[in-house]
């Protein structure tokens, strides 16, 4: 995550750099104090992340599969792609992010839960956005190398986050990753 962080934080900078000017989005629940406000305004202004329809953010709520796959799409660069078919019977031509899922899925950066399906709207995991990342960073390979036999899925992708020091400072991994985390 840390990496993400970092690459996060560098869109951030640049996005600063070029919209000095802008008028950036503000959400309700998001003061002045926040210390996630300008990378919250800032990617929300770049079209990155997105509140609510109720003029919120929700930076401490958790974030979807969705979610987390957008924000990745977008790293890449790969926004702008669109998809008449999708590969998850879950995921239907009017969600909102069934382009952002395609385009993870055709690089190999997401798989699905193993049944067919996506589970957009599900809170995504630790061991999900882990791998999703050691994926993004292209580490696939290397991750299923250090898989045993046994173990559950995700354990090649946490050893090589580990090796790659994205899990560095996180002193309790919880389950699933609030909003305000994934910037």
């Amino acid at each position: 995550m840390k990496k993400l962080t970092a690459i996060l934080t560098t869109l951030v900078m640049l996005a600063s750099t070029l919209c000095q000017t802008a008028v950036f989005a503000a959400f309700s629940d998001v003061d002045d104090t926040n210390p996630y406000k300008t990378a919250i305004t800032t990617l929300s202004k770049l079209s990155v992340i997105d509140g609510y329809t109720d003029g919120t953010f929700l930076p401490d709520g958790t974030i979807t599969r969705a979610e987390f796959t957008k924000l990745i799409v977008f790293i890449l660069g790969y926004q702008d792609l669109t998809y008449t078919d999708i590969d998850f019977t879950d995921v239907s031509s009017e969600h909102w992010a069934k382009d952002y899922i395609q385009t993870a899925y055709n690089l190999g950066i997401i798989s699905g839960m193993g049944d067919g399906t996506f589970a957009p709207d599900s809170e995504v995991t630790y061991e999900q956005a882990l791998k999703m990342t050691v994926c993004t960073l292209g580490y696939e390979t290397f991750a299923a190398a250090l898989q045993q036999s046994g173990d559950s899925w995700s354990s090649g992708y946490i050893n090589q986050a580990v090796s790659l020091d994205l899990t560095k400072n996180v002193v309790d991994a919880e389950y699933t990753l609030a909003r305000r985390e994934a910037l």
